[in-house]
């Protein structure tokens, strides 16, 4: 991925694709004058309204966390609407890859913490991961996107997108970053993600198990394989900010994670 793939997020050509650019400029316009922010410029709010955190010119992972979107703005990330402003008229694109993952390290090392101390563990247990030291570091430090690839399926900042625009979204940015990355890996968080993965790419069982796939909560843990748009192994997992990760599967989540990746 380049900077010309970088420019069609921030640009897009499709019809979905512009609503839901359009939805999220509105959205982060909206949250910046509850803050109190006013005059910000068209150029700094189609910065904060999408997310992408490759470094295309540097990192090599090998595993790619699939996410379903950014979320919304929080007071966390205040300070970055005031970083990318300092950028100027005309930045860098790997400029703003490098504030939109300071959005990214916020989120696992501060708000998701218990999951992400856990995960990267995990993963290390495996050699998936090579944290030398604190985890908290790992991440913050950026070592962290040396072994993971971060990507949402919807790039944009708004939570009205309907079914079809996940489609577009898959089929006008994460197919192609898929194939960019051929990854030996892929974990997918929760249902939408799931379903949008499972409707695309049609993921079968490595493992002769009783369960019902369309559910990502009977899926969670076990490998999946699919051919297209690469050959790799998947592994759903229940999204660890939400309900069920907080409640029914908080004591199993990285029992189930441990066993699906010994079975591969």
């Amino acid at each position: 991925m380049n900077a010309e793939f970088f420019n069609r997020i921030a640009q897009p050509d499709h019809p979905e694709l512009r609503k839901l650019a359009d939805q999220a400029r509105t959205d982060v316009e909206n949250i910046l004058t509850n803050w109190g922010l006013e005059n910000v410029s068209p150029r700094v709010v189609r910065n904060l309204s999408f997310t992408y955190y490759h470094d295309w010119k540097r990192d090599d992972p090998d595993s790619l966390l699939l996410i379903q979107d950014p979320g919304p703005l929080y007071d966390r990330h205040r300070d970055e609407v005031q970083a990318i402003r300092n950028l100027g008229t005309n930045p860098d694109p790997l400029d703003l890859v490098s504030l939109h993952r300071r959005f990214a390290i916020s989120w696992l090392a501060q708000r998701n913490a218990d999951f992400a101390e856990k995960f990267v563990e995990t993963c290390a247990e495996h050699g998936l991961c090579t944290p030398t030291d604190d985890w908290r570091d790992y991440i913050k430090q950026e070592r962290f996107f040396d072994d993971f690839y971060l990507a949402d399926v919807v790039k944009y900042r708004t939570d009205s997108h309907s079914h079809n625009q996940r489609i577009a979204s898959y089929r006008g940015y994460l197919r192609d970053e898929i194939q960019y990355l051929d990854p030996d890996f892929m974990f997918v968080f929760g249902g939408d993600a799931w379903s949008l993965l499972r409707s695309q790419m049609d993921p079968s069982s490595e493992e002769a198990v009783d369960i019902d796939p369309t559910k990502v909560t009977d899926a969670h843990g076990h490998p999946f394989r699919i051919t297209t748009p690469v050959e790799t192994t998947v592994i759903p997992l229940v999204h660890f900010s939400g309900r069920v990760y907080h409640s029914l599967l908080r004591d199993s989540y990285f029992d189930f994670l441990k066993e699906g990746l010994t079975t591969i």
